[in-house]
C-alpha cells in the first residue's frame, strides 16, 4: 500500500509474503523512484521479484539500494537481466556485500552493453570474478557512454584480472572503483547518489552506508 503514493521509501523489513507483494506493487508503479532496503535479509527470491518488475518500462524505479541483502548468484543474475532490458528506468543499483560468487556475475557484460541506462553499479565486498569475464566487461564498457561509475571496491582480484580492469580504466569514459571502504562510509557509493541527484533532480537524503 505504501508503494502506491510516495517518492521515496528507506527501509522495509522482511516478511513472508514480501518479495511476492513488492514485486507485484513495483510492476504498475508510477511514483516511487527510490527504494532503499540495505541490511534487511531479503534474500534471492526478493531480488528476482524486484528484477521482474524493474525490467518494464511501466515501473518508475530508477533507484535501488539493496546492500547486504544475500540476494547471492540468482538474484545478481535476474537484476543483470533487468539491466539489460531497454525498457527499464532503473539508473542507480548497489549490490554490495550480497554474496555474489563467479557464477553471479556471468550476465554483468550485457547489463553494461550500449543502450542500457544503467549509471551507478556497485558491486563492492563480493567475490572476485577470473580475467575472462573483465575482458568481457571492458569490451562493452569501451562502447558504453552512458554508465558513470563501477564500484569493485573491497574485492579481492586476483593479478591478471586486476591488471585488465585497471589498464581499461585508464581509457574508459566510465570510472571503476577498486578502495576499500573499510575505515567509514563508501566515497564511491556517496559519489553515486550525488550523481543520482544530478541525473533526475530528486532532492533526496540518502544514509551513510
Amino acid at each position: 500500500q505504501a508503494l502506491r503514493g510516495p517518492r521515496r521509501v528507506e527501509s522495509v523489513r522482511a516478511s513472508h509474503n514480501i518479495d511476492a507483494l513488492l514485486g507485484r506493487a513495483l510492476a504498475t508503479n508510477r511514483s516511487l523512484v527510490c527504494l532503499n532496503v540495505v541490511d534487511n535479509g531479503l534474500g534471492p527470491e526478493f531480488a528476482k521479484a524486484v528484477a521482474k518488475s524493474v525490467a518494464t518500462r511501466f515501473c518508475a524505479l530508477r533507484y535501488l539500494n539493496l546492500s547486504r541483502n544475500n540476494v547471492g548468484d540468482e538474484g545478481a543474475e535476474a537484476l543483470f537481466l533487468a539491466l539489460s532490458d531497454k525498457e527499464t528506468n532503473l539508473t542507480y543499483l548497489n549490490l554490495r556485500n550480497n554474496g555474489i560468487d563467479a557464477a553471479g556475475y556471468q550476465q554483468l557484460p550485457m547489463a553494461l552493453e550500449p543502450g542500457n541506462r544503467i549509471r551507478y553499479l556497485g558491486l563492492a565486498e563480493n567475490s572476485p570474478f577470473d580475467v575472462s569475464l573483465a575482458e568481457d566487461i571492458v569490451s562493452s564498457l569501451r562502447h558504453n557512454p552512458k554508465l558513470r561509475l563501477l564500484d569493485f571496491g573491497d574485492i579481492k582480484f586476483n593479478r591478471k584480472t586486476l591488471t585488465v580492469l585497471v589498464e581499461a580504466a585508464q581509457s574508459l569514459r566510465t570510472g571503476i572503483n577498486f578502495s576499500s571502504r573499510r575505515s567509514g562510509s563508501s566515497p564511491a557509493a556517496n559519489m553515486g547518489n550525488l550523481l543520482f541527484q544530478q541525473w533526475t533532480g530528486t532532492k533526496v537524503t540518502f544514509p551513510r552506508f
